[in-house]
């Protein structure tokens, strides 16, 4: 019942209103596609440029940390790493040696260092080569999937791999950037759909104005009897074959008006001769 009564409303609606809604539709569909590529471009592009940045700086970090190693100078290490301070979206930071575990920490968003040392405890008695920390979901508090990076560089030390750096990062500022870009986005959006039904509005006299223009004529003829009034033919597109269709069709009843009022007198007056002649 709701699907027939939404139809029968829309066989309803004036032409004026259908045109509005179907270029605002069109328009609002447009705007969403866009906005969404756009949207999506926009994050992975700051995400690649954010773990560029990011591979960077841990690069710098691992070569910095490298004589700290080789001369197990733990403060050194913890020095070093305390550099990464100056990225807040940092949330801990591990300098780890292939046989003895975690050597040095940075570790503002307090992972448990405890399941750092299991993993590894894990890898080394099934005689893994890699060095696994685990998902920051797992030991940050309130963490959830997707919303940390984990990822690691080697400490290199005359071309030979001496240690691993881990760092586990909380893209926040990829998350406030896209949120001001969306919001300015979404306003842009907004004001382009604006626009859009403003001109949509303009726009659908060249197509209502025409039809208008018959309407009103033929209530004009119904309600004066006047077959003598026609319409001017703005252009010769479909609004005007239909405008000289319609005058054609007027020539013809007014043609036939004519006859009719012809036969008509012409039987008044045979009518009135006859009976004169009676009388």
């Amino acid at each position: 019942m709701s699907r027939i009564w939404a139809i029968q409303r829309w066989r309803d609606t004036s032409i004026h209103t259908k045109l509005i809604l179907v270029m605002g539709i069109v328009a609002a569909v447009a705007l969403l596609l866009s906005s969404t590529a756009i949207g999506i471009g926009e994050w992975h592009r700051e995400q690649q440029k954010s773990r560029e940045e990011l591979i960077e700086l841990a690069s710098v970090i691992a070569w910095n940390s490298a004589a700290a190693l080789a001369f197990n100078d733990r403060e050194a290490a913890i020095s070093t790493l305390g550099s990464l301070s100056i990225r807040s979206e940092i949330e801990a930071a591990f300098l780890i040696l292939p046989k003895s575990g975690v050597f040095a920490a940075f570790n503002p968003g307090g992972i448990d260092t405890e399941r750092v040392h299991d993993s590894l405890a894990r890898h080394e008695t099934n005689q893994e080569d890699d060095v696994e920390i685990p998902d920051p979901q797992d030991v940050l508090p309130g963490a959830r999937p997707h919303n940390y990076w984990h990822f690691s560089v080697p400490v290199v030390l005359h071309e030979n791999s001496i240690g691993e750096l881990h760092i586990i990062y909380r893209p926040s500022r990829i998350i406030d950037h896209m949120s001001e870009y969306l919001a300015s986005l979404a306003t842009v959006a907004a004001i382009t759909f604006l626009v859009v039904i403003l001109l949509a509005s303009w726009l659908q006299k060249l197509f209502s104005a025409p039809l208008q223009n018959l309407l009103e004529t033929i209530r004009e003829i119904s309600h004066k009897r006047d077959f003598g009034i026609r319409i001017v033919a703005a252009g010769n597109d479909e609004f005007g074959k239909l405008t000289h269709s319609f005058n054609r069709m007027i020539d013809e009843i007014q043609q036939r008006e004519t006859e009719l009022e012809g036969h008509r007198k012409h039987l008044a007056q045979e009518v009135e001769r006859r009976t004169q002649e009676l009388t």
